[in-house]
C-alpha cells in the first residue's frame, strides 16, 4: 500500500474500532510516530513500514479493509462505478440528439456516440470498458456541445 492510503485507513480504521483518541495516538507512538515540536503524535512522522505496522494491528483489533464505494439503486442492487457517467453521457446524447439546432447531433444512435466519443477523447476504446478520465473527459465535451448549441441539460 502507498502512504496516502495508509494515511485514509488509520483514522477510518480508528473510527470503526471505536478507538479512543489517546489509544490511538499510544499505538501511533508504539509504532514509531514522534511527537512533533508542540509535542503531538501524528503519523505524518511515520515510515511506510510503520504505518503498515500500526495498520496490521488494527487490523488483529478486528478492522476489516472494504472495497471501493459502492452505491445501491432502489432495489438494494449494487450500482456499478461506470454506470451513473455512462447514463450522464447517453442522456447528454439524446438531448443533442432531440435539439433542433442546426450544429446538435443529427445520428441518435449508439454507434454515432461512440465515433464520437473516439474522435474527441483520448485513447477510447468502449463505455464499458473507459476510466474515470476518459468518462469525465467525455461529460465534459458533451456539456461543451450543449452549451453551443444552447441545449439545457
Amino acid at each position: 500500500m502507498n502512504r496516502a492510503t495508509l494515511y485514509k485507513l488509520l483514522p477510518i480504521a480508528k473510527r470503526e474500532l471505536q478507538m479512543h483518541e489517546d489509544d490511538y495516538r499510544s499505538l501511533l507512538y508504539r509504532h514509531g510516530a514522534t511527537p512533533d515540536n508542540l509535542g503531538r503524535i501524528s503519523a505524518k512522522s511515520m515510515h511506510l513500514w510503520q504505518l503498515e505496522n500500526a495498520l496490521g494491528e488494527m487490523k488483529k483489533k478486528g478492522f476489516r479493509i472494504k472495497s471501493g464505494s459502492r452505491m445501491r439503486k432502489p432495489n438494494g442492487e449494487l450500482v456499478h462505478w461506470r454506470e451513473p457517467r455512462i447514463n450522464k453521457i447517453k442522456n447528454l446524447w439524446s438531448l443533442l440528439a432531440q435539439s433542433s439546432h442546426p450544429e446538435s447531433v443529427r445520428d441518435g444512435s449508439d454507434a454515432a456516440l461512440r465515433s464520437f466519443l473516439k474522435r474527441h477523447v483520448h485513447k477510447f476504446t468502449e463505455l464499458p470498458w473507459a476510466n474515470t478520465f476518459q468518462l469525465n473527459d467525455a461529460i465534459e465535451q458533451l456539456k461543451k456541445w450543449c452549451n453551443r448549441c444552447n441545449v439545457r441539460y
